[in-house]
Parts: C-alpha cells; structure tokens; sequence
C-alpha cells in the first residue's frame, strides 16, 4: 500500500510543553517514535529553568544506555546555551516554554550549565538498579545490608541458581520421602533439564511475589492450605485417586455411574452404525472389567467427550436416539470428574513448584548471604523493603540524601515491575503526603511510557501496574492540592504516514486492539498517530506467513 498525506505538518510542540511543565505533575503516554526522550530531556532543563537544582531532580531510566543519552543531551543544551547569542538563546527558549523570556531567565539559562558540571556527580540520571544499590549503600542499618555487599553479573547468578538446585537434589537423596523429595519428583518429568533452569530462573525473578504471598499466609504451609482452598481441592488426595473413584461403581463424589442404564445403552447402540458399535463394545468392556476401568479411562472417556473436554454434540444417530439420555447424564458425570481431577493436579502441581521454590530460593539466599552478595533483583527488593519498613523511614531516606530531592521522573513506565513501582511509590507518597511536602509545595512527580510497547513480561513488568499506578499518582497529586495532567504524545516523527494509517487502520478492529488497553479503558482509547513526515510516501508490504517447521519435542529428564 502506498500513499501521500497533506504537506501541513502537525505542532508536536504543544504536547511537548503541557509535558515539561515544571509547575504539574504529568503522566504522559507516548506512542513509539514520539519524542519521549525529548520530552524527558525538556522537562528536566525547564525544572532546571524554574530554579530547581541538579540534585533535587533524579530521572530514573530503564538502561544506562539511555541515561548516557539523556545526560549527554542536557549537557549539549546548556553547553549552546551557555556560548550562544542572546537572540538564539532567546529563540530556544521561546521553543521549549511557549513564551518570550525574560531577563532574569536569561542569565538564569546562562548560568545552568556551569550549574551543570559542578553538581554532575549529584545529577542523578539513573537506572533504578544504580539508584537502589545508592540507597543500600548509604543506609546500611536501615537496610540491614552491609555497605560493602558486591553486585552479581548475570553469569554469577546462573552459576549460584545451578548450585542452589544442585543442592535441592541433593536434600532429596538424603530423605527421598519428604515432602520436597515428593515436590521435585511431581515437576522434573514434566520439564527437560534447560526448561528446569529457566524454571527456576522465572521463580527467582518473582521471589519478591512469592516472598509476599508467604508473608501474607503466614509462611510456606500457609500458603499452600490457601491455595488449595482457592481451587476447592480437597488435601492429602491425588489426581489418581479421585481417577480410580470416578471409575469405581460408587463413582467420584456420591455420582455414580447407571450402570444398568449404560448397558442398555450399549446394547442399543451394538444396533447402530460400525462407528456406535466401537462406541457399544468401548463402554460395555468397562462396564464388565471395573478392576481395569482406570487404565481404560481415556479411551472410555473419547465416546463422550471431546478431545477439548467438552461433550459431544451427538452421542447418537436417529436409530439409537434411545441411549441419548442416559449417554448425555454419563457425559456430564465425567466432564465434572475430569474437572475436579484437573483441579486437584492444579493443586498439587502448584504445591510442588512453592516447595521447590521455597527450598531452591532459600539455598540461594543463603549463599549470597555467605559471599556478601546481591543480584539485581535483590537491589531494588531491598531498597523497596526498608522503604515501606515503618513509617519514618521514606521520610529519613529522603531527609539524607544529598541535596534536597523535589522532583523525580520515571522512564519506560509501562516495563517497570511491581517491586520497582513500590519503591517509586514510596518516595512519591512521602512527596505529597509526609514531611517532604510540608516543607515544599512544588514536589513534581512525571512518568512517561506506553502500555502498548510493554515486552518485559518476563521481568515481570505488567501493563495492569501501569495502569494503575497512574490512578494513585493522580490521586495523591490532586489531594495534596497540585497540579495534575495526563497528556498522550501522538506525533510520530519515525514513520511516513503510509505506516502509521495501516498500523492505525490494523487497530481499528477491536479484535486486533484488545490487550492494548487495560480494561477500563478500552472503550474510550485507540491507536491514533499523526505523523509528522507530511508528503512523504511509504510502502507497506504484507507478505504470507510464514511457520517454522515441527521440532520434535525434547524428552523429559
């Protein structure tokens, strides 16, 4: 598809200024290619502008590849700034505010950048991994975390993780019969040995949910009983149990099997077409070999219900209609078994995986502790755990640190997980709800991202946060009394608008759309750019797809 647009370009400046207005608190969702790194680069020098210092602003990033960027663009700016004339200096800044300036922000322009360079080792342009170990370093009684504890790269990670579970496989051989003999045993068959690792690779990253959840249940036991009760599964059975009652004459639950009505069924049915003869002799053998019921539950079970698990829209042909009703009620029977044994290996199966969780974790915490050792994750779950310890300690964190901290803004919003969000949350909470706000009434807080570009699952980054971590931003600005703004950036300077029409037009289906949004508001949003390349013509090719070919599956260990 190629196509033209009208030459007139859109003004990305309006956006960008309700954006980097350092008077509001502003949560701006920006589509990809859409100025989000200006906007962030803005914002800070118009902070700067309005007379906040280097060090009573921290811009957390997601890498330390866009904190070089974004500190290197400040540092270009004031740099022209500093050496420019005064009828180009005058034009940027009319450029970045909207308004004409005056004297005194002239010379205040001047003056940044020398600003700059002597507090450039409190500019704290940051992933939030380099700002937590800050914190953990500098408050180590708060924390608990000696200050001299080293950071492990990913290879030491691994290499501890591979030692952890060796050391739950060998708690197993020394007592094969407990429980976490009995955990380990129910998962390894079902993963190979490279699928165990990124196993126990996925729990590691979400011990801090997991640590939570234990804490909420009152510890591993506790836990375990909650899940069971979630799932109504009953404890101390198992899925081969409840299998051969579902199976026995007495059936699963109180529900039996009709017997007699089955085998007049069978009989009605050995009248029928070859196919209702299979099904005739299939539930006749079960019926006369109960010891043998259970090994021939799955091919019993194919005569009424799918291979989905549903009953099957016709039991019968016109000539056996006879046997539909008691074929249906046996149906139903089973569809119920099935479910309640599901429910039950559920149960255990997720049993299983907190024990060995719980033991794995719990070896590998401990090493780290021996070796003085924290891994990425451990950095900010530390840093967010002495924050929400007790009240005051948000309030004497921020009162320590140096400079006077007013103003904290937040990079790729929509792949920051629930433990970074918490820590976040803190600081922002104590800005318009502690002593931090009595002292000053011109706290901001910023966020920019895009739920639509999250890729961080697996970092547990989850676009329901996003969402909702905007409602309770808003919620605390508004409160206290400050300025709060929500504005979408929707100018795309990457693309031509033969790319953003089809990728708007692809969207426009709400089939296409549905996860984009959360759910509440879904129905008021939708994929819109305005591209800013006006004139410019595109192509957009849409080739067959393509499918990889089967691999054989690999065989468990």
């Amino acid at each position: 598809m190629t196509r033209t647009s009208k030459t007139t370009r859109p003004d990305p400046n309006k956006a960008q200024r309700l954006a980097s207005d350092p008077s509001a608190s502003v949560w701006v969702t920006a589509s990809a290619g859409t100025g989000k790194t200006k906007v962030l680069t803005d914002r800070t020098l118009r902070l700067m502008l309005d007379g906040a210092k280097p060090d009573q602003i921290l811009c957390l990033t997601f890498t330390r590849a866009a904190a070089s960027v974004m500190t290197n663009r400040i540092r270009d700016e004031l740099g022209s700034w500093a050496t420019c004339d005064e009828a180009t200096l005058k034009e940027k800044l009319v450029k970045l505010t909207g308004h004409a300036p005056d004297a005194a922000t002239v010379t205040r322009a001047r003056q940044m950048f020398a600003e700059f360079l002597d507090a450039h080792g409190d500019m704290r342009i940051q992933t939030i991994h380099s700002f937590s170990q800050a914190l953990l370093r500098r408050f180590p009684i708060e924390s608990g975390i000696p200050p001299y504890f080293d950071v492990m790269d990913d290879q030491t990670v691994a290499e501890e993780l591979r030692e952890a579970q060796a050391e739950v496989l060998k708690q197993i051989h020394k007592d094969p019969g407990s429980k976490l003999a009995k955990a380990v045993s129910m998962v390894t068959p079902e993963v190979n040995e490279d699928d165990f690792v990124s196993l126990v690779t996925e729990l590691t990253y979400r011990r801090g949910q997991l640590v939570s959840i234990f804490e909420e249940h009152g510890g591993l036991e506790g836990a375990i009983d909650a899940v069971y009760k979630y799932l109504g599964a009953p404890q101390g059975v198992t899925g081969r149990d409840l299998n051969d009652q579902l199976n026995s004459d007495q059936g699963l639950n109180g529900k039996a099997s009709d017997i007699a009505g089955l085998t007049a069924a069978a009989k009605i049915l050995s009248s029928g077409s070859a196919a209702e003869q299979e099904k005739a002799q299939v539930i006749q053998a079960w019926l006369d070999h109960p010891e043998k019921r259970a090994g021939w539950f799955q091919e019993y079970q194919a005569v009424f219900l799918t291979a989905e698990g549903e009953a099957r829209k016709r039991l019968t042909t016109k000539a056996t209609a006879a046997a539909e009703d008691v074929l249906r009620a046996e149906a139903d029977r089973l569809i119920e078994g099935v479910d309640a044994i599901k429910t039950v290996n559920v149960a255990q199966g997720t049993e299983s995986l907190l024990r060995m969780s719980d033991a794995i974790l719990e070896n590998y915490s401990r090493k780290k502790r021996s070796l003085n050792l924290l891994d990425y994750d451990d950095l900010v779950y530390h840093a967010g755990l002495m924050m929400k310890r007790d009240d005051n300690a948000v309030s004497w964190v921020l009162q320590k640190l140096p400079g006077d901290l007013k103003h904290i803004l937040v990079d790729e919003g929509q792949d920051t997980n629930p433990d970074q969000w918490q820590l976040i949350s803190a600081i922002v909470e104590e800005f318009f709800t502690g002593a931090a706000r009595k002292k000053s009434h011109d706290n901001t807080v910023f966020v920019v991202g895009d739920e639509k570009q999250s890729i961080f699952s697996f970092q547990r980054a989850d676009p329901e946060e996003f969402t909702s971590r905007k409602k309770f931003f808003a919620d605390l600005v508004n409160k206290a009394g400050g300025k709060w703004r929500e504005v979408d950036m929707e100018i795309a300077f990457r693309s031509s608008p033969a790319i953003t029409e089809a990728v708007d037009a692809v969207f426009a289906d709400p089939a296409a759309s549905d996860g984009l949004f959360h759910k509440d508001e879904a129905h008021e949003r939708h994929v819109t750019h305005d591209p800013f390349r006006r004139g410019q013509a595109g192509v957009v090719e849409v080739h067959p797809v393509l499918k990889p070919k089967e691999k054989a599956p690999i065989k468990p260990w």
